[in-house]
C-alpha cells in the first residue's frame, strides 16, 4: 500500500546553564558589599531526561546557602519521576538550617503533580543576639508531608512574550522542639515542646505581548506558615534580593506571612535580549498579630542575549520600615549565564 514518511527539522539547542551573579550592595556607612551566587542547572544527563541542579550562594559575609536538587523522569517508562533536593543554610555565626526532600512526581501533559515528604531540621551555632522583640530561635525538628501542583504554558522558558505558569504547594508536619543550653526554650507551658506546622506557598506568572516589541510580566508569590504554638525566627521564610524582592539584601526579611507582587514592562531588543523598568511589591508580617510592613523596590535592567549566554544587568532602590529611599542603599546586580 502506500506508505508516508514525516521528516521533522529539530535543531539542537543548549540546555544545560550556568549562570553567576555578582551583587555591589551600598551599605549606610557608605561601604560597598559584595555578595554573589553560581547555579547549575544540567538537563538530559547522559541522554535519560535526568535533571540536577546545584546552587551555591553567599549573601552575607559569614552567610551561605547550598541548594542541590536531582530529577528523574519516567521511571520504568512510566509517567512517575522521582525527586529528590538537599537544602543547607548558614546564617552568619546564629543558626543553621538543612532539609531533604524526597518526592515523587507525576505529569499529565502541562500539569505536574508532585506527593512529597519534607525532613527539616535547624540548630543554633551560638547564643544567638535578637534585635528585634518578636526575634526567638530554637533547634527543633520538622516533618513535613504534603502534594505540589504546578503548570508552565509559556512560548520562550528564558524571555517569553506569551504565557503563564503557577503553582500551589501545601504541606502538614509534626514539629519537636529540642533543648539547647545555649538557648533555653520558654516554659513549657507557654510553648509546646511538640506541635503541628503548616505551610502554604503559591506562585503564578503571566506574560503578554503587547506590541512589536513590548512585553508585560506580572508575578505573584504567596508563603503562609501556621502553627498551635509559636513559629521562631529560624523556621521563617526568607525573601529579599534579585530574585525575590528587588532593592534589598538578599534574604534581608524574616516573614511567618507574606504575599510579593512584581511587575515588569519589557521592550525587547532582540530574540533573547530586553531592556526593563520594574516596580515589586511586599506584605509581609514578622508574627501573628504583628504590624505589617510593605517593603517595595523599584529600578531598571537588562538582559543581553549573547552567543553563549547572557548578561544582566540590575540597579535597584528599596524602601521599608527599617530602610529609607536613598541612593546610598542602591542594589546593583550583575550576571553572567552560560549555555552549553
Amino acid at each position: 500500500g502506500d506508505r508516508a514518511s514525516i521528516k521533522l527539522d529539530i535543531a539542537q539547542i543548549k540546555a544545560n546553564r550556568i549562570d553567576a551573579i555578582l551583587g555591589l550592595l551600598q551599605q549606610s556607612s557608605g561601604n560597598m558589599r559584595v555578595t554573589g551566587y553560581v547555579d547549575m542547572e544540567l538537563n538530559n544527563l547522559f541522554r535519560s531526561g535526568k535533571q540536577l541542579g546545584i546552587l551555591w550562594r553567599q549573601y552575607d559575609v559569614q552567610s551561605q546557602l547550598l541548594k542541590t536538587a536531582f530529577n528523574s523522569p519516567n521511571l520504568l517508562r512510566s509517567p512517575l519521576g522521582l525527586r529528590l533536593a538537599f537544602n543547607l543554610l548558614k546564617q552568619d555565626t546564629t543558626f543553621t538550617r538543612q532539609d531533604f526532600t524526597l518526592g515523587l512526581s507525576f505529569d499529565y501533559g502541562t500539569l505536574d503533580l508532585i506527593v512529597k515528604a519534607n525532613f527539616m531540621g535547624s540548630r543554633l551555632i551560638g547564643t544567638p543576639v535578637s534585635t528585634e522583640p518578636d526575634q526567638s530561635f530554637a533547634d527543633y525538628n520538622l516533618q513535613y508531608y504534603g502534594a505540589q501542583l504546578a503548570q508552565i504554558k509559556m512560548d520562550n522558558i528564558l524571555n517569553p512574550l506569551n504565557g503563564f505558569g503557577w503553582s500551589i504547594a501545601a504541606d502538614i508536619g509534626n514539629k519537636k522542639l529540642l533543648q539547647n543550653n545555649s538557648a533555653p526554650l520558654p516554659p513549657e507551658d507557654s510553648v509546646a515542646r511538640a506541635s503541628v506546622q503548616y505551610r502554604l506557598v503559591a506562585k503564578a506568572e503571566v506574560n503578554a505581548h503587547l506590541g512589536s516589541v513590548f512585553v508585560g510580566h506580572v508575578d505573584f508569590t504567596t508563603g503562609l506558615l501556621f502553627n498551635n504554638s509559636q513559629i521562631f525566627t529560624n523556621d521563617k521564610f526568607r525573601i529579599g534580593g534579585l530574585n525575590s524582592l528587588r532593592g534589598f539584601n538578599e534574604f534581608e526579611f524574616y516573614t511567618a506571612r507574606y504575599v510579593l507582587s512584581r511587575f515588569e514592562a519589557r521592550i525587547l531588543i532582540g530574540e533573547q535580549s530586553r531592556i526593563f523598568g520594574f516596580f515589586d511589591i511586599a506584605f509581609t508580617e514578622l508574627n501573628e498579630g504583628s504590624p505589617w510592613d510593605q517593603p517595595m523596590g523599584f529600578g531598571a535592567g537588562m538582559l543581553l542575549g549573547l552567543g553563549s549566554g547572557n548578561v544582566q544587568l540590575v540597579y535597584a532602590l528599596g524602601n521599608s520600615n527599617q530602610q529609607s529611599l536613598s541612593l546610598n542603599q542602591a542594589k546593583i546586580h550583575l550576571g553572567y549565564v552560560a549555555k552549553f
